[in-house]
């Protein structure tokens, strides 16, 4: 039996979330299913939790100094993201509309980025 690689499996739940993107996309603008656009939606939680799977196993299966670079870079994304949400908000009272979602996302991994480098040059 084969084993594959956990990037394999990371690129796997991408994809497989870019395809389901799209195609709910197209099916709810084009309305081909109305009335569906909920149930729909909610088929795009099923390659996030095999990208959570993915993320599990492929914690489980590190040593422990990098899962500690690795817990230190998502530390550095989740206080980035929670300094840039009470930012926003604190802008939105004054009037400035709100950031696309997708901003939140790009601005998590960069920041999760960033953490990685800042954590691999503190242990090397």
């Amino acid at each position: 039996m084969k084993t594959i690689n956990p990037l394999e499996n990371f690129t796997a739940a991408l994809a497989l979330y870019a395809a389901l993107v799209a195609v709910v996309a197209l099916v709810v603008r084009q309305g081909w299913l109305p009335g569906w656009e909920l149930v729909l939606s909610f088929l795009l939680l099923a390659p996030g939790l095999l990208l959570f799977r993915t993320l599990q196993r492929n914690t489980a299966a590190m040593d422990e100094l990098q899962r500690r670079i690795q817990l230190e870079a998502f530390q550095m994304a989740y206080v980035g993201i929670f300094l840039l949400l009470v930012t926003e908000t604190l802008l939105s009272i004054g009037g400035t509309p709100p950031s696309h979602p997708g901003t939140y996302i790009a601005f998590m991994a960069a920041m999760w980025l960033i953490g990685l480098g800042l954590a691999r040059r503190k242990y090397e």
